[in-house]
């Protein structure tokens, strides 16, 4: 595989009793990239998520959505291995399914290692049906399977939270808040040790929020909640915010909290959950809870950052958290999902780093961006944590193009943040993506200004997701997340892409890595 040249250089003084010139380069390894979901090529993969061995560098698992499930009728969590570094991938075949699912989405692995055993997880949103079917009697469940030959086999999973649906009569004492068809969405799992961390999401009643009325309307809402849960401790799971939950043509109305994630200080023990709350018709916050006694209780919520929402329409998308264009089929503008969910990062001085996609309301045009903060002073129970004001890390002058699907890592070896997300910028009609990093140099600056951060391409630009297959089908959903991980190399990184037509025309999962 061809390598790259090297794409950027960070040069800074440190003015200390003589003058030192630091200079700190980033470049990304495989020009065409490398495929990762290599199995099943004939079905589109989505929502993929890395992670590294605490020791072996050269071993990297994978977790995705691959719609290759059976023959294509429905979509499962599946795994992929590298045992060099990620030149190469080894299907490893479907997560295990908990009893009365066949269904499974939002994966995210995790790994610990705990005397001289080394031991994976990953987690899922496991369903009896889809959601455009779920019913009476349908179940959903977040669960986690492991494994300690690193992906060769799997335990079986281990639920941690389910919701079933006893009544799906949407009108049925609305608008009380009974829990008639509950339904839990979007996991997120962290680990320490032997200790196991998950949050999640969970709808009282999706038969109000799926019922559309002879009008075409979606008339109810449901309340919704994120909750948390250390695996094995006592007691139901925590609730750490509250919202209400809008379909459709009333998503501007929404108010909804979603997208949790979760990053433990390993150095001390601290839990951090981050979530977002629609708190406006054109405002949003991120918010976040500490816990300083291994999960067991929270401190109070504090907003560590407060973002446009991004526009609730584009296209042929509509969607409370955002939407962004696509390319236009037979004359009709399509567009996709995309969200301002938070992603967090803990440095080597205790200081929690955040990243979101943002939204510049008042451009021209206007567009998505990907913002960052950063959090100091976090360590103290009962203190209030500080904050860098936000800023737009991705530095494109005046190109006013679409950014989004973010995500963080840190680097102690180079005390370096990478970001990594899906980048328009070379795109004229900002409809095509590349996938791009925005890297920070710690010891050289504190990342809190625009102009601390450099950036660099990893992979050709790819086509809109839009084209796949008969380029007739405008598909409204990519996926709300890519992945980032850090080891023995600054980062590795996955993501979706269907290439250019005459390379790939697959939604298909890639990777590439740093080459140092």
């Amino acid at each position: 595989m061809q390598k790259k040249v090297v794409i950027t250089t960070i040069i800074a003084v440190l003015v200390t009793s003589s003058s030192i010139v630091y200079a700190h380069t980033l470049s990304w390894e495989f020009y065409n990239d490398v495929l990762v979901s290599n199995a099943d090529t004939g079905y589109r993969k989505i929502e993929a998520h890395i992670m590294r061995h605490p020791t072996d560098g050269n071993m990297l698992m994978a977790a995705f959505v691959d719609f290759a499930a059976y023959s294509g009728a429905e979509k499962r969590c599946r795994i992929a291995t590298s045992t060099d570094g990620g030149a190469t991938w080894s299907d490893k075949g479907y997560l295990p399914l908990p009893t009365g699912t066949y269904i499974s989405v939002d994966p995210v692995v995790a790994v610990s290692k705990v005397g001289n055993t080394v031991r994976w997880y990953v987690a899922c949103l496991a369903l009896s049906d889809s959601i455009k079917y779920y019913n009476k009697n349908d179940v959903s469940k977040i669960y986690y399977s492991t494994s300690t030959d690193n992906g060769a086999t799997w335990s079986s999973p281990t639920v941690v939270t389910e919701a079933k649906c006893v009544d799906d009569n949407p009108t049925y004492d609305y608008p009380y808040a009974d829990e008639d068809c509950p339904i839990v969405d979007k996991p997120w799992i962290a680990v320490n040790g032997s200790n196991v961390y998950l949050c999640w999401a969970r709808m009282s009643d999706i038969s109000r929020w799926n019922y559309k009325d002879s009008s075409g309307n979606y008339p109810y809402s449901s309340p919704i909640a994120i909750f948390f849960k250390r695996v094995g401790s006592s007691g139901d799971p925590i609730k750490l915010d509250s919202g209400t939950s809008w379909q459709a043509n009333n998503s501007v109305s929404d108010r909804s909290v979603q997208g949790c994630n979760i990053a433990v200080n390993t150095n001390n023990g601290i839990i951090y959950v981050a979530w977002t709350k629609l708190t406006g018709d054109t405002t949003a916050s991120i918010r976040m809870k500490r816990s300083f006694d291994n999960g067991n209780t929270f401190d109070n919520t504090q907003i560590i950052a407060s973002p446009n929402r991004i526009r609730t329409s584009a296209g042929t998308c509509t969607d409370a958290f955002g939407c962004v264009i696509g390319i236009t089929i037979n004359g009709q503008q399509s567009g996709f999902k995309v969200n301002n969910f938070p992603y967090l990062a803990i440095d080597s001085s205790n200081n929690l780093h955040v990243v979101w996609t943002g939204y510049a309301s008042t451009a021209s045009p206007p567009n998505t961006n990907i913002m960052y903060t950063k959090i100091t002073n976090c360590t103290t129970q009962g203190e209030n944590c500080s904050r860098s004001s936000a800023v737009n890390i991705v530095n494109e002058g005046t190109a006013n193009k679409d950014q989004f699907h973010p995500s963080i890592t840190f680097s102690s070896r180079t005390n370096t943040l990478i970001v990594t997300a899906l980048d328009r910028r070379d795109s004229t009609d900002n409809t095509l993506w590349r996938p791009t990093s925005y890297h920070c140099h710690l010891d050289v600056n504190t990342c809190t200004s625009s102009s601390h951060w450099s950036t660099s391409s990893i992979g050709p630009q790819s086509t809109n997701a839009d084209t796949e297959g008969t380029q007739t089908k405008t598909h409204t959903y990519i996926g709300s997340y890519y992945g980032v991980t850090t080891g023995s190399r600054e980062a590795y990184n996955v993501w979706l892409d269907n290439r250019t037509v005459n390379l790939d025309s697959k939604l298909r999962i890639w990777f590439d890595r740093t080459t140092t």
